[in-house]
């Protein structure tokens, strides 16, 4: 691979170097790499237009779509900083994050009108462009006349901003995380340095490209000259299990509600696919009965755990030979890249000894956006003088050097005079052969009344029997014995694919009212 400098050498190196092999496939929209290149080609043109120039911020605001890897790519090559923002984001959440990035153009395309209203009665004074369809799209590009390409901006160095990426906002309010351009190509060759995705693979993705595990899933076919086959968003599973077979796919990345999805659609073990390869996943963990559904009708492929934050993309992955040896672990480092275990002074603890993770990595955020306070408390020197980053989650490192978690920092939580952390407890009723994952939480009456809640996602209600309870409050000790159980076939989750733990516990919440409603009359 070359010595890449920049977020857009990548995409001219496939370019060149791949140029009549299919790059992307979406709604039945095909492109080679030189197809590719032509239309971000004309759509710079169409930019420069429009006065846009390096060093501006932009937002795409589109679902997944062959005009959003257009625009992309565009803004890229003209040294621009992009922000992706989800597809159906609510005029609040909108209008915070436009409000806070103050960019310079926001592109949105097949946009309802109350989106696009929400748009246009934001006061700042950025240039608004709207698509209604990808045929207006091609019009646009069609209307584009130039003789010769767009040479790349030569005034961005590797430094520069590349991106400025929002988290999901499911532990607060969404915070936009600056990446510079070596942040990202470190991220890319340190990920593929263990992936290993080569310009045969065919990827498929139904994740949203405003998550960052979506998004990477491009930069990644990009970066090896992959095809990558996308899809608008979330599918049913028959259309799932028709395109792995039509496109014969290498590599899936996958998330827990995916395979929830599937698992309630496969009623029989027969159903296998050998193409694949590779299966990834990040974001959320995968339970036992994930991994073994996984392994069940895919046999041939090898599965890679994997854990991250936004503010450093990846951290650490657990390689499909040590799956079964280390089960619950998040892994082990990623090249480039150190982990370790601290304590509340910043001191590295022993194995076995449960701190905060630590994270320096050249893949490490630049800060957040409009936000020092947060950045300091989010990143500090170490002895070494290396910037680190503190994730917030709390776990150990065991003797061979593998991590796992013990939950995060606002998951250590006191009841009944006792402290402890739920995401132990969760990792041990995820260890149940049926359930798919569950999710605790602390509902505080007062602060002498408190209660805590289980949520439990399961294949099937029906076996879920007095024996069965009984069976999960065996998990927990007579102290911490939850005051009620929650028990769904489906957890709600955001738009990027994650569990949305608000709605959840709002969900729970009112369930167990019911029923201490029901037992009182």
């Amino acid at each position: 691979m070359h010595d890449f400098i920049l977020l857009k050498d990548i995409f001219i190196n496939s370019c060149q170097k791949y140029p009549n092999k299919l790059a992307v496939v979406i709604n039945n929209k095909n492109a080679t790499y030189k197809e590719l290149y032509h239309d971000v080609q004309k759509f710079m043109h169409y930019l420069e237009r429009n006065k846009f120039k390096a060093g501006d911020r932009v937002v795409i605001q589109s679902a997944n779509t062959y005009p959003l890897i257009v625009m992309y790519w565009a803004v890229q090559l003209m040294g621009g900083v992009v922000s992706l923002f989800p597809f159906d984001c609510n005029a609040g959440v909108l209008n915070q994050m436009l409000d806070d990035l103050d960019p310079a153009l926001v592109i949105g395309y097949n946009l309802s009108d109350e989106q696009k209203q929400s748009v246009n009665l934001i006061s700042n004074n950025f240039v608004k462009i709207f698509f209604n369809s990808e045929d207006e799209f091609d019009s646009c590009l069609s209307n584009v006349v130039f003789a010769n390409d767009m040479l790349p901006s030569n005034n961005i160095i590797s430094s520069d901003l590349a991106m400025i990426i929002y988290t999901s906002g499911t532990t607060g309010d969404a915070k936009g995380v600056m990446l510079s351009h070596d942040n990202m190509l470190n991220a890319i060759k340190s990920i593929n340095g263990y992936l290993k995705l080569r310009d045969s693979d065919i990827v498929y993705s139904i994740l949203p490209m405003h998550f960052d595990y979506g998004l990477y899933q491009m930069l990644l076919s990009v970066y090896v000259g992959a095809t990558l086959i996308l899809e608008h968003g979330m599918i049913f599973p028959g259309v799932f299990f028709r395109a792995i077979e039509k496109y014969q796919v290498t590599v899936l990345p996958i998330l827990p509600n995916i395979i929830s999805l599937i698992l309630k659609y496969n009623k029989s073990d027969e159903l296998k696919f050998r193409t694949v390869r590779k299966i990834t996943n990040t974001g959320e963990r995968l339970s036992v009965s994930h991994i073994e559904f996984l392994k069940t009708i895919f046999p041939d492929a090898a599965i890679y755990l994997m854990y991250g934050l936004t503010e450093c993309k990846r951290c650490s992955y657990v390689s499909p030979d040590m799956l079964d040896k280390k089960p619950g672990s998040i892994g082990i480092p990623m090249p480039n890249l150190a982990m370790a275990i601290v304590d509340e002074n910043g001191k590295h603890l022993p194995a076995n000894a449960v701190g905060e993770i630590v994270i320096s990595t050249p893949t490490l955020m630049r800060g957040y956006w409009k936000n020092i306070n947060l950045t300091n408390k989010k990143i500090k020197l170490d002895a070494q003088g290396r910037r680190v980053l503190y994730s917030g989650d709390i776990g150990y490192q065991d003797n061979d050097g593998y991590f796992f978690l013990s939950g995060r920092n606002d998951s250590l939580v006191k009841l009944n005079g006792e402290k402890c952390h739920l995401g132990n407890y969760a990792a041990r009723l995820e260890s149940q052969q049926d359930i798919v994952r569950a999710y605790l939480f602390l509902r505080t009456i007062s602060d002498e009344d408190k209660q805590l809640i289980a949520c439990i996602e399961i294949q099937s209600q029906s076996k879920c029997d007095a024996s069965y309870l009984q069976k999960l409050k065996s998990c927990f000790p007579v102290n911490h014995q939850p005051a009620y159980f929650y028990i769904a076939e489906s957890f709600p989750v955001l738009p990027n694919g994650k569990l949305c733990y608000q709605k959840l516990e709002s969900i729970a919440i009112n369930a167990f009212t019911k029923t201490l409603n029901l037992s009182v009359q």
